[in-house]
């Protein structure tokens, strides 16, 4: 039985490197020093198409988020990097901290010449330097996804309050939870020491405070693992580690669940995976996620888009986005509802792009036609908008539309306009 099982472990871990070789990382001088990344899809993005960008946790390598990488980029650009001084990064010299590593980020992303929308991805640590981010380019951010994120409750001042009111000592208990993370962490590099020291220092400091960087204009979606299989603290810890793990879980699990009642553009999705080793073990459901936020707001996106651009940037724009969101959502009543809308705002052109999108997909809806007549005359041309009215009127009758005397009325009037011309 030792010899079959030791077999089959020699073939997981051949086809674990196997695996581990076919992935291509690249790297990139940034600011004087060589930073690992792994980018795809940057060629085929499309105007003004959100980009996913992958933090790691404290001390993470890029490789961590391999599997979820390879699955997102299926339908959208990605990035993933190891920060300096992590990995085959090199450091750049400056004092690790919160604020600098969202720096490096913003740097990162100008050499690679990535304009945003960004949907930024953090595990455990990593989403501190997300909302750092966020914090600081707000507009450049369309959405968050936070795994297993650190909160107030970590901060040691709070873990020693919790503690006690679960009748245990809550001060020798923090204490040896804290010393604990820094063995744990600072076991490779003086770097990984360096970014454990700061990030860890916020709790013996107590500067964790989840709402002091809230944005509650950003749609976010929080995943926690609620299974505690974590690294035992092989007798570091004065009380079992499971049950340590499983309160600090389920105060968190209370903390969001409030969080997100309160935040409308906030949701919470609980896994059964193990806290802090989500990447690796529900890649899946990080994907969904993903996917989610991209298919999120496409109408606002839509209007951001037209009042921004020119026709023809919009028009590429919205060829673009029919490639990757969710077709369901550019139905006939949005396209029409939001040209009517454009038109409003005097950007009859871009109103123009999508009526003539929903001409091209709906060619038996007469309300199609009728709605490009409209927007053919706020442009002023009068003599090509009547066949359109006509044809609307035509494909009304036969199918008896409710609107059949507004398409009637609407020929009239321009028959009225282009005859008060001659």
């Amino acid at each position: 039985m030792k010899k079959i099982f030791l077999a089959g472990l020699i073939v997981v871990l051949t086809i674990n490197c196997s695996l581990q070789a076919q992935v291509k990382y690249d790297t990139v001088e940034v600011n004087g020093s060589q930073i690992q990344v792994r980018k795809i899809g940057l060629e085929e993005r499309k105007i003004k198409q959100p980009i996913v960008i992958f933090e790691a946790g404290l001390t993470e390598e890029l490789n961590v988020w391999d599997q979820v990488v390879d699955q997102v980029a299926e339908f959208s650009p990605v990035l993933s990097y190891s920060r300096s001084g992590i990995g085959w990064s090199e450091l750049m010299g400056e004092k690790v901290t919160v604020e600098s590593r969202a720096d490096q980020l913003q740097l990162l992303l100008e050499t690679l010449e990535i304009e945003p929308p960004y949907i930024l991805v953090g595990n455990n640590w990593g989403n501190e330097v997300t909302r750092e981010f966020a914090v600081k380019y707000p507009n450049q951010v369309k959405g968050m996804i936070y795994l297993d994120p650190v909160m107030d409750l970590e901060n040691v001042a709070n873990l020693t309050a919790y503690l006690d009111e679960k009748g245990l000592d809550g001060e020798l208990l923090g204490q040896e939870y804290l010393e604990f993370q820094k063995f744990l962490k600072s076991r490779h590099s003086d770097v990984n020491e360096q970014e454990v020291n700061s990030f860890l220092g916020l709790l013996e400091e107590n500067k964790l405070n989840w709402k002091a960087k809230e944005n509650p204009n950003k749609k976010s979606i929080i995943i926690l693992g609620r299974g505690n299989d974590m690294y035992p603290m092989m007798g570091k810890l004065s009380m079992n580690s499971r049950e340590f793990y499983q309160l600090i879980i389920d105060g968190k699990v209370e903390f969001f669940e409030e969080y997100t009642l309160e935040n409308k553009n906030a949701s919470l999705v609980l896994t059964s995976g193990g806290m802090n080793f989500l990447p690796n073990q529900r890649s899946l459901e990080i994907t969904m996620a993903v996917k989610q936020l991209i298919n999120t707001d496409v109408n606002l996106s839509i209007m951001s888009a037209a009042l921004e651009s020119d026709p023809q940037e919009f028009e590429g724009f919205i060829n673009g986005l029919e490639s990757y969101i969710i077709k369901s959502l550019l139905s006939e009543r949005v396209y029409n509802m939001l040209g009517y809308s454009l038109m409003r705002h005097d950007k009859n052109e871009q109103a123009l792009v999508l009526f003539e999108k929903n001409l091209e997909r709906n060619p038996e809806s007469a309300n199609v036609y009728d709605s490009y007549g409209d927007g053919l005359l706020a442009l002023g041309k009068i003599e090509e908008a009547i066949p359109y009215f006509k044809k609307a009127i035509e494909l009304g009758t036969e199918n008896s539309h409710r609107d059949l005397e507004l398409f009637r009325k609407n020929l009239a009037k321009s028959k009225e306009m282009l005859a008060s011309q001659n």
